[in-house]
């Protein structure tokens, strides 16, 4: 048998034994049932709280695999920020949402814009410090915006949000080509 075979194979039986077991394979282990009861193995553990729920938007807390899965990840959370930072019954949602962006912000870090990928030398080196530097900034902004909702300091989180927009629109001048 192939490896290519094999693999088929051994997707099969897990899509086949999550159906059986009415799971789904990307569901996290702690809220399945084996878990919950210690399973087999797990004799006496006890399984991790469930996620909240996710919202619209949301679907999964799975980081972004790539640059352009964090960058447009950072635009919805940063889309959600304006409309939910304001009301104190969303802190939780907001504090969540903040996390996610700087997840996505340290994603991003990992990453070189194509753009800077098809430079050379010394351009390459300068653009890619450019490009860190920002990354940098955008990240300790989220921070500062943190501290603000967190102190429910509405003036100074409609400011830090407005200064993350411009490090956006900054960025996406600088780095993504027309």
């Amino acid at each position: 048998m192939t490896i290519g075979k094999w693999l088929w194979v051994m997707l099969a039986m897990v899509v086949m034994t999550a159906r059986s077991s009415g799971q789904t394979a990307t569901e996290p282990p702690a809220t399945r049932p084996e878990a919950e009861a210690g399973g087999e193995s797990g004799e006496g553990r006890t399984a991790a709280p469930a996620a909240p729920p996710a919202r619209a938007g949301h679907e999964t807390n799975a980081p972004p695999a790539n640059l352009r899965a964090a960058m447009n990840d950072m635009l919805d959370v940063v889309y959600n920020l304006k409309n939910e930072f304001a009301d104190p019954g969303n802190m939780d949602l907001t504090l969540r949402d903040l996390a996610t962006f700087q997840r996505d912000v340290a994603v991003c870090k990992l990453h070189a814009p194509p753009a800077i990928g098809r430079l050379s030398g010394e351009e390459r080196a300068d653009e890619l410090n450019s490009y860190r530097i920002m990354m940098s900034n955008l990240m300790r902004t989220s921070l500062d915006l943190e501290d603000a909702v967190t102190e429910k300091n509405v003036e100074q989180a409609k400011k830090l949000i407005a200064q993350i927009e411009e490090i956006e629109n900054d960025g996406h001048q600088e780095f993504v080509p027309p």
